[in-house]
């Protein structure tokens, strides 16, 4: 006579399948809770050929900028950055609106300036 205690539904037993959707729970929660590394607060503009410089998206700002072809004036709000003026004829580069996408840019060729986001390392180091 086998006096097994645990109860066996299918080929698992009760502790087995307990055990099973501890995992399942504890991985989607790890997933949806943990921050994704990959997610940047900050945007690179580059003015010219040689001007380039980092600003936050996380602080809601206003600046202005000359370029070698005229002005130009960025605005941050909510985490996100848009061309607000500038100088060039067409303003394709204020029409664009509020970058949405972190593989988007903001290119203004009249003012030679680029929009874009920085991308930031998944990882801190090189594992060999």
């Amino acid at each position: 006579m086998n006096n097994n205690t645990s109860k066996t539904i299918g080929i698992f037993n009760r502790s087995d399948l307990i055990l099973i959707i501890v995992i399942i729970v504890s991985s989607i929660l790890f997933i949806t809770l943990s921050p994704n590394p990959s997610h940047s607060h900050q945007a690179k503009v580059t003015i010219g050929k040689e001007e380039s410089f980092l600003i936050d998206l996380s602080i809601d700002q206003i600046k202005h900028y000359d370029t070698p072809h005229g002005e130009i004036t960025l605005e941050v709000i909510n985490g996100q950055i848009r061309m607000q003026k500038s100088s060039c004829p067409d303003q394709l580069c204020v029409r664009q609106g509020f970058l949405q996408e972190h593989e988007a840019s903001i290119v203004c060729i009249p003012n030679e300036t680029v929009i874009e986001w920085v991308s930031s390392p998944q990882y801190d180091g090189v594992s060999r």
